[in-house]
């Protein structure tokens, strides 16, 4: 969803790791969770162009 934000130009990485049971990760990396599996960004690396 980030990804289409008018705004938003493009994203290099974006790491997420699960804390809890009950969540899995599928062959293509997303993340399924479960209603007591808690998510949060890890590492995030910005670049910010002004120009626009």
């Amino acid at each position: 969803m980030i990804d289409r934000l008018s705004f938003v130009i493009s994203i290099g990485t974006l790491s997420l790791e699960i804390d809890g049971s009950g969540a899995q990760r599928t062959r293509e990396g997303d993340l399924l969770l479960s209603p007591n599996v808690m998510a949060y960004l890890s590492d995030m690396e910005l670049v910010v162009n002004t120009s626009c």
